[in-house]
């Protein structure tokens, strides 16, 4: 089924990584009637590798000649047109028929890669970043997923500056997106919930109030039930539990790496970043030595892809 996007204005969810809170946005606006969500394609990750389209849209452009009646400037409505293909094709997953007069699109994906091309490519859609307390964030990813504690922070405070350059650039845009704390979300949850529905034009008071205030947890790092691992499945929140806070536990060490990385970027977006003490010179010494650890893993990385890529054009792929 193809999907006027004029018509069926999209609203797309970005999570600045893993853990910020994106799927609970997304079950907490899917409460509205008039929003629709696409299940058959839970994350669609449509902005992971656009840059490529950016290319291919520059790079058949240049071969376009004035002589022939090429009147220049269609670059921007080309990209336009092929957001809307991505849409398009994203919508004809879900089985069911969406009225496109009423409803609304909703996607999300839990990254912010490629967020400055994304009015390049979707100009009338709303736009929902969602943040968390970087802290929180790196305790989540390691607990859910065994992620390692360096290369969560340091993923963290990329999204983290990914997101405020955007927002320092996107002036004409301003009526299109949002920039959503979790933490307000949880506990101001009815007027930051009305909030965000007037900013979406849809009806606050068709929205299910209650069963938001009733959401159970889903994927939860800490709640899981019987269960061992992080699963999808909703469990019931206890009276009093906290959802923030988790990383009070960290040593001394991971509290001071922490703000070594990401501690511009936190207090840029707003929280309050922890420091246990000042910074002595044994610390700064330490974490200037780890990251040149860091950058020499990054560029023996990189040299070895490179490596590896020239050999694959060279002898072909086994």
């Amino acid at each position: 089924m193809m999907i006027d996007q004029s018509a069926a204005t999209p609203v797309f969810i970005l999570g600045m990584t893993r853990r910020s809170g994106t799927n609970f946005l997304w079950r907490l606006l899917d409460l509205h009637p008039h929003i629709v969500t696409i299940p058959e394609l839970a994350e669609d990750f449509s902005l992971q590798n656009i840059q490529l389209l950016s290319q291919y849209v520059d790079r058949t452009c240049q071969n376009w000649d004035p002589a022939w009646g090429y009147r220049g400037q269609l670059q921007e409505p080309f990209m336009q047109s092929l957001g809307q293909c991505i849409l398009n094709f994203i919508l004809r997953q879900h089985d069911a028929p969406i009225e496109t007069s009423r409803q609304k699109p909703l996607l999300k994906t839990p990254s912010v890669q490629n967020i400055e091309r994304f009015f390049d490519f979707f100009p009338q859609a709303y736009l929902l970043i969602t943040v968390r307390d970087g802290r929180d964030v790196v305790e989540s990813c390691m607990r859910s997923f065994n992620f390692p504690f360096e290369e969560s922070v340091r993923a963290w405070n990329q999204a983290a500056q990914a997101i405020l350059g955007f927002d320092r650039v996107q002036h004409e845009h301003s009526v299109r997106y949002r920039v959503v704390r979790y933490e307000r979300i949880l506990s101001d949850r009815d007027h930051q919930l009305t909030e965000l529905l007037q900013f979406l034009k849809l009806d606050p008071l068709l929205y299910d109030f209650d069963k938001a205030r009733q959401l159970p947890a889903y994927g939860s790092s800490a709640l899981r039930g019987e269960e061992e691992a992080v699963h999808w499945r909703p469990v019931n929140i206890p009276v009093n539990h906290q959802f923030t806070g988790q990383w009070e536990s960290w040593n001394l060490y991971r509290k001071q790496r922490f703000n070594w990385i990401a501690g511009q970027s936190m207090s840029d977006l707003g929280y309050q970043p922890n420091r246990p003490e000042s910074m002595t010179w044994g610390w700064a010494l330490l974490n200037r030595c780890i990251d040149q650890y860091y950058e020499i893993i990054s560029k023996v990385q990189h040299l070895k892809r490179r490596v590896t890529s020239r050999f694959k054009r060279i002898f072909g792929k086994k």
